[in-house]
């Protein structure tokens, strides 16, 4: 695991520093979203949590058919849990890929600060371009760290994903993220799957997009959705440009549950995390 870790860290050097000395820039946008969470569970939260995000990417060419998507996002979470206070997130990513006609296929790896907690990540991504869809996979690996608590944890990730383009402006989104957790002794600790709808649509001669999306999971007879909309600022052509040219990819904090993993992973306190470990991958891995 350490041998990998570092191995990803000097990837993202790498890439960090080949972005510096790029000198085509692709696409990327800025973007601010707002997002309620329906927990379900009244014994445990008194209000809808709510999260507060921005995000900036931005795509460099490397090379001919060699590309680096750099990502960072911050978000302010509202429990909605009086016992709980605000927590503050924040995490880069940074992704290295092949681009051969709108198909590509690469790595990432990045890290997630929230609070008490943090995930390191790294895997393998993929996008292939097939007329008005565009198909997505990602296979994730990393850790799971609480400084001080007993619940440090190995994940796993499997993330799919199908895109349509209704035209150059309009897309449609629908995902799937399959989580598996284990602790420090390799002991299964559970699974999660989270399915997602969404979009984003840029009005001709609007200067920024809509977003809009939502997140379900089911566990244990309770059922978590996620509510999400937002605006984007895109540089470098259409939003078809964007996926097809660049800067296609999802960071960690989407990778690894989107907003709903943001909230439980960003959770502070064991106690609650371990009595409610059912919510969801993030929460037993705590």
């Amino acid at each position: 695991m350490k041998t990998i870790l570092l191995g990803a860290a000097a990837l993202a050097a790498i890439s960090l520093a080949s972005a510096a000395n790029a000198q085509t820039f692709s696409t990327g946008y800025v973007g601010g979203s707002y997002t309620t969470v329906n927990t379900g569970d009244s014994k445990a939260h008194t209000n809808d949590a709510q999260i507060f995000a921005v995000r900036g990417v931005a795509s460099f060419e490397l090379a001919k058919n060699l590309e680096t998507q750099l990502d960072g996002d911050v978000a302010a979470v509202d429990f909605g849990i009086p016992a709980y206070s605000n927590v503050t997130t924040w995490g880069p990513t940074a992704h290295v890929f092949l681009d051969k006609d709108g198909n590509k296929i690469g790595a990432f790896v990045g890290y997630e600060d929230a609070g008490n907690d943090s995930v390191t990540a790294y895997g393998l991504e993929a996008r292939m371009a097939s007329g008005p869809f565009t198909f997505g996979a990602t296979a994730g690996f990393g850790s799971l760290n609480a400084p001080g608590t007993t619940y440090n944890n190995d994940l796993r990730t499997y993330r799919g994903q199908v895109s349509y383009f209704v035209n150059e402006n309009l897309r449609i989104d629908v995902s799937g993220d399959s989580f598996r957790v284990s602790n420090n002794n390799r002991f299964s600790k559970g699974s999660l799957t989270v399915f997602g709808i969404g979009g984003e649509f840029q009005p001709m001669g609007f200067p920024v997009s809509l977003t809009a999306g939502v997140e379900q999971s089911s566990v244990s007879g309770h059922t978590y959705d996620a509510y999400t909309v937002g605006v984007r600022k895109s540089f470098g052509g259409t939003l078809k440009d964007r996926d097809r040219k660049s800067s296609p990819f999802d960071s960690v904090a989407q990778n690894y549950g989107g907003a709903l993993g943001l909230l439980e992973t960003s959770l502070d306190g064991a106690s609650y995390r371990a009595q409610h470990c059912v919510t969801t991958v993030q929460s037993c891995a705590n």
